[in-house]
């Protein structure tokens, strides 16, 4: 898994990427969702995945990505549950 800084609505975030570089996936506690794009290597341009998010536990707040680039789990703080993609 690499890390990777994105700038989002002016915020620094650092997110998780697959190995390969191809997807990067974002949780948000707000919405009990986890979002998924495929990232383009020539430009950095992201594209969502279909389907473009998924559901997750209460309060998510991290993405940890398998070392095959297979599969993303997601912890969930409130439900205290980790789900995996």
């Amino acid at each position: 898994m690499a890390l990777v800084v994105v700038c989002l609505a002016g915020l620094g975030l650092l997110l998780p990427v697959s190995s390969a570089a191809r997807s990067v996936y974002i949780s948000s506690s707000n919405a009990s969702t986890a979002s998924q794009y495929d990232i383009d290597p020539t430009t950095g341009n992201l594209t969502a995945k279909d389907p473009a998010t998924v559901g997750t536990g209460t309060d998510p707040y991290a993405v940890a990505i398998s070392p095959d680039s297979k599969s993303a789990y997601v912890a969930n703080y409130t439900a205290n549950t980790v789900s995996q993609y």
